[in-house]
Parts: C-alpha cells; sequence; structure tokens
C-alpha cells in the first residue's frame, strides 16, 4: 500500500514507536506523584521544553513556556479563547483548520471578525484597506488542504500595521517541512505530534508569554493549575522524538524532495482539462488538485483500488459532502467542490512512489473516460 495521505496523519518513527513501548512499559510513573522517579520524569518534562524552543530558535525567559495538550484542537481553543478575553477584533482566514476558524467564529457578537485570503494576490491591497485597528492575529504557517505557505512578505505588512497585535500561528503543517523565519516573532504557536510521526493524542502550545493565561479547565494543579489533568511523559517524549527526527529530515531531504515533487507535477502540465494543480508556492509536502470531469470521490476509490490512499480533502472536513466553506475562501468556486483531492507526503515515502501514483493516475483517467462529460 502507497499511502499519500499524511496531512491527515502520518506514520510514526520506527524509533518513536520503540520509545513509546518502552516508556509505557518502564516509565510509566505519574510525573505529580511524589516519589522519586516521578520527579526526575517531571524534571524531564521541562528540559524538553526548553529544548524544543530552542531548536526552533524561540526565546527561553521566565514568561515562556510550552504547554502539552492533548493536540492542536485543544491549543487552538485554548488560547484563542484566552486572547479574546481581550481582543476585540480578529484577522483570520476562513480557509484555514476549523480548529483555528471555529474558536474565532464562536465568540459572541460584539466581537469584529476579518477574513482574509493571505495566498492571494489581492491580500496585500486588502491588508492596506483595513482601516479597523486589529488586536488579534492568527494564521496558519502551512495551509493544511493546500499547502500554501504564509509569506513573509505577508507577515510584515501586518506586523507593520498592527504592532501590537497578538500573533497566533497554526504549525502543524509546517515543522519540518518548511522555512518560516519569524516564528520568534509571535505570541502562540501550535504543533500535533502526528503529523510529524509522533504519537496521536499529545499537541503543544508554545507562549512567548505565558503570564496570566486562562484555564479554561478544573481539576489538579497540574501545570500550575492551568492545564489540569495527568502528564503522559511516554507521549510527551514521543512527541519530542519526533519533533527532532522531523527537523533532522528537513535537512536531509529537502531539495530532493521539490525536484521530485516538481518533476511529478510537471508531468500534467497542458492537461488542465482533465487534471489540474492550481496552487503555487506551496509545501512540498501537500499537493492539492481538481479532478475535472469526474468527482473526486470516484477517483480516489479507484486508486485506491490500485493500493494508493490519497484523500479528497483534509480530514476534519471530509464529512462535507457539497458545499464546502473553506474551500470557497481559498478560491476554489462551488462546482468544483465536489472535484478536489489531496496527495500529502511525509519524510519517508519514497520518491518512487510518486512515478507509481503519475502512472496509476494516468491509468484511472483512462478508465473512467466513460464518465467524462
Amino acid at each position: 500500500m502507497i499511502y499519500l495521505d499524511n496531512a491527515a496523519t502520518t506514520p510514526l518513527f520506527p524509533e518513536v514507536l520503540n520509545e513509546l513501548n518502552e516508556n509505557y512499559r518502564v516509565h510509566f510513573y505519574n510525573p505529580s506523584s511524589p516519589s522519586r522517579e516521578s520527579k526526575r520524569l517531571l524534571e524531564e518534562i521541562q528540559s524538553i521544553k526548553i529544548d524544543m524552543m530552542k531548536l526552533l530558535g524561540l526565546k527561553v525567559s521566565d514568561k515562556s513556556n510550552i504547554f502539552f495538550t492533548s493536540g492542536a484542537t485543544e491549543s487552538n481553543n485554548w488560547i484563542i479563547r484566552h486572547y479574546l478575553l481581550k481582543a476585540k477584533s480578529v484577522l483570520y482566514f476562513k480557509g484555514d483548520h476549523p480548529s483555528l476558524v471555529n474558536s474565532i467564529e464562536s465568540t459572541d457578537a460584539t466581537k469584529k471578525l476579518f477574513s482574509f485570503n493571505p495566498y492571494s494576490i489581492d491580500s496585500s491591497k486588502f491588508i492596506e484597506s483595513l482601516s479597523e485597528e486589529i488586536e488579534l492575529i492568527a494564521l496558519s504557517s502551512v495551509n493544511n488542504q493546500t499547502g500554501q505557505i504564509l509569506s513573509e512578505e505577508i507577515f510584515r505588512l501586518l506586523k507593520d500595521k498592527f504592532p501590537t497585535a497578538l500573533w497566533v500561528i497554526d504549525h502543524v503543517q509546517g515543522v519540518g517541512k518548511v522555512d518560516i523565519s519569524f516564528l520568534n516573532e509571535v505570541d502562540a504557536i501550535v504543533f500535533a505530534a502526528h503529523k510529524m510521526g509522533g504519537p496521536k493524542g499529545v499537541g503543544a502550545l508554545f507562549l512567548k508569554n505565558a503570564e496570566h493565561l486562562t484555564s479554561f479547565f478544573k481539576g489538579g494543579d497540574q501545570e500550575n493549575g492551568l492545564r489540569p489533568g495527568t502528564i503522559n511523559y511516554p507521549l510527551i517524549k514521543g512527541f519530542y522524538s519526533a519533533f527532532k527526527l522531523s527537523l533532522k529530515e528537513k535537512m536531509d531531504d529537502e531539495l530532493k524532495r521539490k525536484s521530485c515533487v516538481e518533476e511529478f507535477l510537471k508531468a500534467f502540465h497542458g492537461r488542465s482539462d482533465l487534471i489540474e494543480f492550481p496552487f503555487k508556492n506551496h509545501s512540498p509536502y501537500i499537493l492539492f488538485g481538481l479532478v475535472k470531469k469526474i468527482p473526486a470521490d470516484v477517483f480516489m476509490r479507484h486508486l485506491e483500488q490500485k493500493n494508493i490512499i490519497i484523500s479528497t480533502t483534509s480530514a476534519c472536513s471530509s464529512k462535507i459532502k457539497a458545499y464546502n466553506p473553506s474551500l470557497e475562501a481559498l478560491g476554489i468556486g462551488e462546482k468544483w467542490h465536489k472535484h478536489v483531492f489531496r496527495i500529502s507526503l511525509f519524510f519517508n515515502t519514497d520518491f518512487e512512489n510518486l512515478k507509481v501514483l503519475e502512472k496509476a493516475i494516468n491509468e484511472v483517467l483512462l478508465e473512467l473516460k466513460f464518465l467524462m462529460k
């Protein structure tokens, strides 16, 4: 089976799987207990937080902190709800992950919400035209559906125009995959382990200033009472290992991956009547396409019969079968919403598999020719 739905979830790095098994077997202690071994695990978790900040080039201070959560959805909800206690105006993108968008749009009606497409050629004009003072900006470093990357240019325009605004960056699809130079300038960053070869059920929230952070849970005094609940050392250690491996793999494979992806895309140039990859400036790990004359779910199922797994959209939007507001925000007209597909790679994706996929796509298009209008 060739698995190409890694933006939904990735396989565990073998080293992480072995480490998880070992830690659940040996280091199962509750880090909040008073035993010597428990205290050692808690100390190690504190060291892990500092090392993760350093590896990303983030400033380590008395005010900064990383909170380990159940995943990116919890992290996005937590920090957006906290910042919206004071922020009265928000700039965001309706085409981002639902945990970001819905956290913002579920706020009370007194907040002023402004959505824009940061990848559009008109985004600079939109920013210049904004007369409202924006107090919170929440965007993804890499869009989970299209792989488009938030540019340095757009970040600078926003930073210059709204210098006091709080910044949240959802970096779930970016770790080890794209270079984001401005991470050390934002206030909050969100991560998910299972998108980088780590285990499901653990994510992280980095805060440049964690003072006065609001807790929305009631329970014990873990994380100074801010995030109560049993601290899961094996998951955190697995996350940390995957995090380090992701940063290493990026350095090892970056140029070759880009070249192989460009070669794959080139094979479909001039065939936009049948299949198209419309977006530029995207991560080499996410390829968003349109299959023009047949429904994407039919296209996907036929590839699956050839033992190739792709997706028709992001996992969080897979239950939407008709009009998709996220796709509309990305500039995809409603008539194409049933025709989108996503190919997503990981560090362990064999580059030869792209050639196999290219051949399989051509075969499927030929096999389904009778359905084309």
